[in-house]
């Protein structure tokens, strides 16, 4: 299915506040690496609602695309706290905003994870601290 497809859906999901078609449109979304503007800027505007259940894939999505527009909104995302995640106290969804700015791999990238690392959260912030160690290690991925 094609991102502009894809982006209809996630649209009408959200008009409707509707999660399982939310869910659809963003499983969908991994099928193509194809990007689009408007499908990478619903993706940062769900990062931010609260209303669903589905920002671990999103961020997911936002690192598999790369993005470097995802960054301010995976570095507020790093430390957010949804009612549905309280049970994980590993802090699952910071560690993936990590990942996923390392992989966008630019130096703004770089520098929120800095801002990361200085958190009062040990966890999260020892997680922006190991991609930060391994930034050269990782560089492949980051496809730059």
């Amino acid at each position: 299915m094609q991102k502009k497809k894809i982006t209809e859906l996630l649209k009408n999901a959200i008009a409707n506040k509707n999660i399982d078609d939310l869910e659809k449109a963003i499983m969908a979304g991994f099928q193509t690496k194809e990007n689009s503007d408007d499908y990478v800027g619903i993706l940062i505007e769900l990062l931010s609602a609260d209303w669903h259940l589905c920002h671990e894939n999103i961020v997911l999505q936002l690192q598999q695309l790369k993005d470097p527009r995802a960054i301010k909104i995976l570095q507020k995302t790093v430390e957010r706290k949804f009612k549905y995640l309280e049970y994980d106290d590993s802090f699952g969804l910071g560690r993936k905003c990590t990942w996923a700015l390392a992989d966008i791999g630019t130096e703004e990238a770089k520098e929120a994870l800095r801002k990361i690392a200085a958190s009062s959260n040990e966890k999260i912030s020892g997680y922006a601290k190991k991609r930060l160690n391994r930034w050269h290690q990782e560089y492949k991925r980051k496809g730059r």
